[in-house]
């Protein structure tokens, strides 16, 4: 009787703990992937200056 009381118990909290694991990876997921985002924009954006500046150049 103990032991099934137990087992639930058990089942619970190691259940509780990996949602709440999947959970902040997510949010950490996306909480990351603005700024991956921005820093390409601003990539492609710092590529098109260089472009635009050697054109001038010319």
């Amino acid at each position: 009787m103990f032991f099934d009381i137990y087992f639930i118990l058990a089942a619970a909290l190691v259940g509780g703990i990996i949602a709440i694991a999947g959970f902040i990876m997510i949010f950490a997921k996306k909480v990351k992937q603005p700024k991956e985002e921005l820093q390409r924009k601003v990539a492609l954006l710092e590529e098109e200056v260089k472009n635009l500046k050697s054109d001038n150049k010319r």
